[in-house]
């Protein structure tokens, strides 16, 4: 009897030993990889920047008998100021900061988007110069008060880092003062002042890399040159006459910025 009882132990714990070895080698869960990263979606950020302008104007003209000289009949009609050796050149420089909205789509490695941003500016500059040796000393103040652009964006991902080109429309809006200080033999010496404010349209093209920090978050650096054509500037100094010139201006901006991606 015991002999029989020790028997039947034996087969019972053979048993999940035989059907553990019907199953063969345990196999284990597979580890899932994390999903790609991935640029698609709308954002928003903002920035801010340090950058260069320059007006070229061309074109200076003065439509007065002399009175803006100080003496009535001193010049006997309008005058064209040329000198070969002048160039009308006014160069500014400042801070920039902004904001800015877009969303990517991205296609394999290739990422498409487009980008708005509105920037406050500080860009100004003053010039003074002497058109001829007769004429006032002209002194010029420009001002770049805010600027805009809407533009496109191509950029290759590896990764989570994209170096990307752009491009588009830009728009700028300037403001200049010019003061005019009559030099002898003009009889009286008061100085006329007179303001000018204009928007500029041109394109906008640069370039930048941005490097996604995670998710959600990333942070980018961009250069972009502003072309933003020429403009016609009227001085109006009443009766005394006016001053007109064609100014066309330009903006180098560099900048850094950060996205937050929903």
């Amino acid at each position: 009897m015991k002999k029989y009882a020790l028997a039947m132990l034996c087969s019972v714990a053979l048993i999940p030993a035989a059907n553990a070895a019907d199953l063969g080698p345990a196999v284990k869960a597979p580890v899932l990889a994390p999903a790609p990263f991935a640029w698609t979606g709308f954002y928003i950020g903002g920035n801010a920047g340090w950058g260069r302008g320059d007006v070229k104007s061309s074109n200076l003209t003065t439509t007065t008998d002399g009175t803006l000289f100080g003496n009535p009949g001193f010049l006997g009609g309008p005058v064209t100021f040329t000198n070969a050796d002048r160039n009308f050149d006014l160069d500014h420089d400042g801070f920039n900061g902004g904001v800015q909205i877009g969303y990517n789509w991205q296609i394999d490695k290739a990422v498409l988007g487009i980008e708005a941003d509105f920037q406050w500016s500080g860009f100004e500059g003053t010039d003074v110069f002497q058109p001829t040796i007769d004429s006032p000393i002209a002194t010029t103040d420009s001002k770049v008060g805010w600027y805009s652009t809407v533009r496109a964006r191509l950029g290759y991902a590896f990764g989570q880092f994209m170096p990307y080109v752009t491009g588009g429309l830009a728009v700028a809006h300037s403001s200049a003062n010019l003061t005019l200080q009559p030099v002898a033999p003009a009889p009286v010496l008061t100085p006329f002042a007179a303001s000018v404010t204009k928007t500029h349209v041109g394109y906008a093209v640069g370039g930048g890399v941005e490097f996604a920090l995670n998710q959600n978050w990333s942070i980018k650096g961009e250069y972009l040159h502003l072309g933003l054509g020429s403009e016609s500037y009227d001085f109006d100094f009443g009766s005394a006459g006016s001053v007109h010139s064609d100014s066309k201006l330009s903006l180098d901006i560099a900048r850094v910025g950060v996205n937050y991606r929903f």
